[in-house]
């Protein structure tokens, strides 16, 4: 199932190609359209998993050919009774006939059978695998996607693995479920055990793609038992790159470089069939306005405007020149007393109340092709029975607004040593370092939110020139972000794991390793002062009225801070043997513990003194606002699995875990 999203984008880029196929073959069978009928099927895997991607073939006819959707359905054009051939990369080739509704299972060939698979606590060959357990071909599903977040990546890799990001921030984390919500109760999230080289994570965000070596998802309870209560709504298990054997060192260079925008945004109407439409929408006895901003007043300069503009709305922050004439109307009339202008409807305005009316295009002019570029360079190689790793990598994004985007900034470094004490025992150990940086605007708003809320002739995206020569912007989205201070956080993840491997006799294995994490987190917020033309407020009359965000009194500085401390050590042995030949079984008994501490902490305090330097030291207010939270758990358990099967037909597996935690002492 790894192969099948790459299968179909390859298909995707042979459309134009399948299509000429077609028309070539379309003067062919003249009989045969007369009994021809679009059959409908669905295509599975041997887990009952739709297989999307799949082949589906005519025989004999090579140009009427379908593949599958992502729901594993096809449909093609054949005479019912037509043999088809169905085939899949790692799956035998299945001949049936064509029937509607026909659903069509596919065998795994030999060497898939063959594949070892990631489980709980060891690996096992995929045809005595009991449970539903799935592999992420990284390489392909990694490779081909330039994406930088590893939970972003899986996306459409795995069957019955969902990946949904509730925004398009660059760096939030999307939430992961496994064959759909688990739990509708107190708002309480259904996502899996994430488990990164046999110790749990909160997250996969410190990852870099490019350092995964593999992916199993463990999808029901039969498979994911083995790690007990906290894997009830699965798990997905992620091991890091390890040294190799390398004949030399080799040092490899990958990059990318992308360009992102907006999937979907609304088309917006221009200022005039805005007005128009609203005036259309106005209830009986009311006017239509906007904040004492008449319709009616506004849609003589909206027209004249876009007459003398040709049609052609802004796309960039502008210069706005006021009204002179009919003939120029410019992008702003301030009434300087006024109630009326010749050519105006005699129509009551707000004292004092200015009039913007000049068309912008949102999405240009709020919108940017956010770019993003990632660079990653590993050194492996070998020293006599010593084999090492080391990698770095960089990936910076930006968001998607134009003016004050996020930004994003994250670097990792990676290393990895594993050396053959004797040929019984092996050992190794893994670094594990990333540091994450987020900057953004601290608007006092939602800028998405006030984007589709106000119309653009009202939100006024230019800028006018002040008494004291500033151009200053009005009360909207580029106003707020260009002016806001831009907040800051840092989080620093390091992973330090020791682990050694005993192979005393055959058939035995005894591994054992230790893991220490740290996680650190600090932000830096304020609240500081700006100043931009209001318009909100009427102003007085001559004038635009000001808007100013914080009061020095208001303004702020805030900082927080979070420690998050963890060790991990995990024992366990394998055992196989065979009885009479035919009888194989799989014995693992294991031990683990772990213990977490967790420390956060936040500061406010009010009056900030220079607002160029927005510190909690240099506040003068008598407001303070502190908090903080101090949790500590420790667990520790045992675990057992016994696996059996009798020549490779008949399978048996029984998993079990007793687990103690200090949340629940006697």
């Amino acid at each position: 199932m790894r192969k099948h999203l790459i299968a179909t984008l390859l298909l995707m880029a042979g459309m134009p190609l399948s299509g000429a196929f077609s028309a070539y073959a379309a003067p062919e069978p003249q009989q045969q359209s007369q009994t021809a009928a679009t059959i409908q099927g669905t295509v599975y895997d041997e887990n009952n998993e739709p297989v999307i991607g799949a082949s589906v073939v005519q025989k004999g006819v090579k140009t009427n050919a379908v593949a599958t959707d992502a729901f594993g359905n096809f449909k093609i054009r054949v005479t019912p009774g037509t043999p088809l051939e169905i085939s899949y990369v790692g799956y035998q080739t299945s001949t049936v006939k064509a029937a509607e509704g026909m659903s069509v299972y596919l065998a795994p060939t030999t060497e898939m059978l063959n594949e070892l698979v990631a489980i709980g606590y060891g690996s096992q060959k995929r045809a005595n695998l009991t449970g539903a357990v799935a592999s992420v071909n990284v390489g392909q599903t990694m490779e081909s996607r330039p994406v930088t977040d590893v939970a972003k990546a899986l996306q459409g890799a795995v069957p019955g693995l969902t990946i949904t990001s509730a925004n398009g921030s660059i760096e939030g984390n999307p939430t992961i479920n496994i064959r759909g919500v688990g739990t509708l109760s107190n708002g309480h999230s259904s996502s899996p055990l994430i488990v990164v080289d046999g110790v749990p994570v909160e997250d996969m965000s410190f990852l870099n793609p490019d350092d995964i070596e593999e992916i199993s998802v463990l999808k029901d309870a039969s498979s994911s038992a083995i790690y007990g209560s906290r894997a009830a709504f699965g798990v997905i298990l992620v091991t890091t790159k390890t040294a190799g054997k390398q004949d030399r060192v080799s040092v490899n260079y990958t990059n990318n470089f992308g360009w992102g925008s907006a999937t979907i945004l609304p088309e917006f109407a221009n200022t005039v069939d805005q007005l128009q439409f609203g005036l259309l929408d106005t209830r009986v006895g009311a006017e239509r306005e906007c904040f004492s901003m008449y319709y009616k007043s506004v849609l003589p300069f909206a027209k004249a405007w876009q007459e003398q503009h040709g049609g052609k709305p802004y796309t960039s922050l502008v210069e706005l020149k006021p009204f002179e004439s009919w003939d120029n109307v410019g992008d702003y009339w301030i009434p300087n007393g006024a109630t009326h202008l010749p050519g105006m409807p005699d129509e009551r305005l707000e004292a004092g109340r200015y009039l913007s009316y000049a068309d912008w295009d949102v999405k240009k002019t709020l919108f940017q092709t956010a770019p993003s570029n990632k660079h990653n360079v590993s050194v492996e190689g070998t020293s006599g029975k010593t084999n090492y790793r080391l990698s770095f990598g960089y990936d910076g994004r930006e968001g998607l607004m134009k003016y004050s985007p996020e930004k994003f900034r994250r670097y990792t470094a990676n290393a990895s040593v594993t050396t053959q004490i004797f040929d019984w025992w092996k050992a190794g150990a893994r670094f594990n370092f990333s540091d994450r940086e987020f900057e953004n605007p601290n608007e006092n708003r939602n800028a998405y939110q006030y984007l589709w809320r106000w119309p653009g002739f009202w939100e006024n995206y230019g800028t006018i020139t002040d008494e004291e020569g500033v151009a200053r912007t009005f009360r909207n989205t580029i106003g707020i972000r260009e002016n806001s201070h831009k907040d800051k956080t840092v989080t620093t993840s390091t992973r330090m794991q020791a682990f050694t491997v005993f192979t005393p006799f055959k058939g035995f294995t005894l591994q054992a390793d230790f893991t220490y994490s740290l996680r650190n987190q600090n932000s830096d917020s304020a609240g500081v002062p700006y100043k931009l033309y209001d318009n909100w407020f009427p102003g007085s009359g001559s004038t635009i009225a000001w808007y100013e965000s914080y009061t020095q009194a208001k303004s702020y500085a805030a900082q927080s801070n979070y420690r998050d401390t963890m060790w991990a050590a995990n024992v366990f042995g394998t055992y196989d043997f065979k009885v009479a030949d035919d009888n194989n079984f799989k014995v693992m008994l294991g031990w683990s513990a772990e213990e977490e501490e967790y420390r956060y902490f936040y500061a406010q305090r009010m009056g900030l003194v220079d607002y160029n330097l927005p510190n909690i030291n240099l506040t003068n207010g008598d407001n303070y606002t502190t908090s903080g939270t101090h949790t500590h758990r420790a667990t520790t358990g045992f675990f057992g699995r016994i696996n059996y099967d009798y020549k490779g037909i008949y399978l048996l597996e029984v998993n079990g875990r007793y687990d103690g935690s200090s949340r629940f002492r006697k």
